[in-house]
């Protein structure tokens, strides 16, 4: 992070920042369709056992 600041002379707690929010994004994105297949997967399955319980 140093490296960064010092070869842009941005001396500002906002570079941080800007890597943690980049990181943040860049997980979500590459997480997200997995995160999206198990919500669809928990929700589906009660509905899928109602029948049975009746």
């Amino acid at each position: 992070m140093g490296t960064l600041q010092a070869a842009t002379q941005v001396q500002d707690q906002s570079v941080g920042f800007v890597v943690r929010l980049l990181a943040v994004v860049v997980s979500l994105v590459v997480l997200l369709p997995w995160m999206l297949d198990r919500l669809v997967v928990y929700s589906a399955d009660p509905f899928e056992r109602i029948p049975s319980m009746m």
